[in-house]
């Protein structure tokens, strides 16, 4: 997964003031989320989140990641690429669960 410097400083961290400096943040959720779902709007995205990022007054919120899985690949280039990431209180409305799935039972 792709995220350059220029496209975290430009887009993520300007558009977004609570990710400046979230970018490890970003790598850990990605590695090991919640959970995942499906993106609303576009197939070939994968929403990762994560609670408990965020210290106060952002700690009821969630680090959301959207990340898009190209649909044709040239050799192993690009394998994914993160679109956005920022704090929501909740996923979208239309969002699909991937993992872990509402009807999988949870290990303890």
């Amino acid at each position: 997964m792709i995220c350059s410097d220029a496209y975290w400083l430009s887009h993520i961290s300007s558009s977004h003031p609570e990710m400046k400096g979230r970018a490890a943040d970003v790598a850990a959720v990605v590695k090991s989320p919640e959970f995942v779902n499906q993106d609303a709007t576009y197939p070939n995205r994968r929403v990762y989140y994560r609670s408990g990022i965020f210290g106060a007054p952002l700690d009821q919120t969630l680090l959301k990641i959207v990340v898009e899985y190209p649909t044709i690949e040239i050799g192993t280039f690009p394998p994914a690429y993160v679109v956005t990431a920022y704090s929501v209180l909740a996923p979208k409305r239309g969002e699909l669960p991937i993992w872990p799935r509402p009807d999988q039972p949870t290990l303890l």
